[in-house]
């Protein structure tokens, strides 16, 4: 059975769902936090509340020697989103071991595997050959303002 990840509307609904007995301060914006929770599932979007709360209660405990429930703030949520990070997503962060394959090991396509060759490992392999030949070669990089357009 394929459960999709729910939409904004849908997560929209859910945090509406889990906020509704929690104190939640008035410069809470649940369309923003829907905004900001792409990836996130329910269970991920409850995660997120507690955590909120979490720092709600941190942040009141310090001021106060009796503490009640806390007022849950908009950067009590902006915070727990540094910590809390979507299920499909967890995991991706560790190292992927990933087996040598050399060219060899590839069957079939050999005028792709040729060009591939020539446009990838030549320059660097024959800089000078290829130079003498007039040819100028990317260096691998690109200029500083393209990092800015990403």
């Amino acid at each position: 059975v394929l459960v999709n990840v729910p939409t904004k509307q849908h997560r929209s609904e859910i945090l509406e769902v889990l906020m509704a007995d929690l104190h939640i301060a008035s410069d809470v914006s649940v369309p923003e936090l829907a905004n900001c929770t792409v990836g996130f599932v329910g269970a991920d979007l409850q995660a997120l509340c507690e955590e909120a709360v979490n720092h709600a209660h941190t942040q009141i405990e310090s001021h106060v020697v009796h503490p009640m429930e806390p007022e849950v703030h908009m950067s009590h949520f902006v915070q727990a989103l540094h910590t809390v990070r979507p299920s499909m997503k967890r995991g991706l962060d560790s190292v992927v071991e990933i087996k040598p394959v050399r060219w060899e090991d590839i069957g079939g396509l050999e005028d792709v595997k040729a060009e591939i060759r020539q446009a990838v490992e030549w320059p660097l392999l024959y800089p000078e050959a290829l130079q003498s030949f007039g040819l100028v070669f990317n260096k691998g990089h690109s200029p500083v303002w393209a990092t800015r357009l990403l």
